[in-house]
């Protein structure tokens, strides 16, 4: 019950997985899809006799695409094709992926396939140009990055070591403190970066403004972030102390939500980095 699953769920996704949730009012315990669905990453919700059909369907059709297959040809023998779907994506969204990981963006694309039925490059290519919906679907899918609360903590630790000491260092107390954060996705890392600051400067007795301003291509990511609003999973990375000062609990206890004196010092906006 509850959150069992979503992490599962999001790394899934991120390699290349297809996610079923069950429609939350025909479950016994609708905490965990409704955990699941509040990640962004569910491709179906269904009820139970639902689910059954469409799962056949997609793993018939998976078993005629072959994706490791499929990779390879991607690879080896449909490049012109490959780069006729990168431009389908940077005409309608103006993000150019050529230069992004290859690996990344073939599971990607085998995974559309997968769903849309497509028993080849060219086919898909072909649905493509027939409907447009499924270009910016395919971009939603490139842009998936499954990120977390204090992700990589020793890197969190050197910044209280030995960054935020440099940073106030000899600074008047009216001189903000501005960092950036690029490539922000749903915001955690800019969220994050927010509170080991404030614990850092409450610990020294000290208080500057802050600003931190985090950056993403994806418009969905950034409306996440400026909400500021997270699944019951984050108390995986997140201790009790710090759920405790920093967030709000929703009232029907199914979300927990940054405190808005964190959101206001919280700046997201769109910005392409290699645009």
């Amino acid at each position: 019950t509850g959150r069992d699953g979503t992490q599962g769920a999001q790394v899934i996704k991120q390699a290349g997985g297809i996610i079923f949730a069950e429609e939350p009012t025909a479950a016994g315990h609708p905490g965990m899809p409704e955990s699941v669905i509040q990640t962004g990453v569910v491709d179906y919700v269904l009820r139970p006799r639902e689910i059954g059909s469409v799962l056949h369907a997609i793993s018939r059709d998976l078993a005629s695409v072959d994706a490791p297959t499929a990779q390879v040809k991607i690879l080896e023998k449909h490049e012109s094709v490959f780069k006729r779907i990168l431009k389908h994506v940077k005409d309608a969204n103006g993000v150019d992926f050529t230069h992004y990981k290859r690996g990344t963006i073939e599971r990607r694309i085998v995974r559309r396939m997968v769903l849309r039925q497509a028993k080849d490059l060219s086919a898909y290519a072909r649905y493509l140009d027939k409907h447009p919906e499924e270009i910016n679907l395919l971009y939603q899918d490139l842009l998936i990055n499954v990120t977390h609360f204090f992700r990589d903590p020793e890197i969190f630790a050197i910044l209280k070591e030995k960054v935020f000491p440099v940073l106030v260092k000899n600074r008047a107390e009216d001189a903000a403190i501005r960092i950036w954060v690029p490539g922000c996705s749903s915001g955690e890392e800019v969220y994050s970066l927010a509170i080991s600051l404030i614990e850092f400067l409450q610990k020294h007795k000290q208080s500057f403004p802050i600003q931190i301003f985090g950056t993403d291509i994806s418009e969905i990511a950034l409306a996440k972030a400026r909400q500021g609003v997270y699944g019951t999973a984050i108390s995986d990375h997140i201790s009790q102390d710090r759920l405790k000062h920093f967030f709000t609990k929703s009232a029907d206890e199914g979300t927990w939500q940054i405190s808005k004196s964190i959101r206001d010092m919280c700046i997201f906006a769109k910005h392409n980095l290699v645009g």
